[in-house]
């Protein structure tokens, strides 16, 4: 066997891990906030990262701020637009 052909199986071997990790961060993302208690802290954490915040200060506290929004984002694209809508349901019935 080539140092190529090695290589080649290690990646293979990577990606099939790679697949293997992000389908359990899946279930685990499922699990976790499909319960009406994981939504709630979803929301908690999405508050804290201010996504429908303005982000411009007119200096470098913009950068600051926009890290925590982009943070935010992806924590929604993460869960899903199901679970996000669901969240956003439940949030405003419990402010109510």
């Amino acid at each position: 066997m080539t140092s190529i052909d090695r290589q080649v199986e290690r990646e293979k071997k990577l990606d099939k891990r790679e697949r293997l990790e992000q389908k359990q961060f899946m279930a685990d993302l499922n699990d976790t906030f499909g319960h009406p208690a994981g939504r709630r802290v979803l929301h908690r954490m999405l508050s804290m990262c201010e996504i429908y915040s303005d982000s411009f200060t007119g200096n470098s506290g913009t950068f600051y701020r926009e890290g925590k929004r982009a943070i935010g984002l992806q924590y929604i694209e993460m869960v899903g637009s199901e679970l996000y809508i669901k969240m956003l349901i439940e949030a405003k019935g419990d402010l109510a």
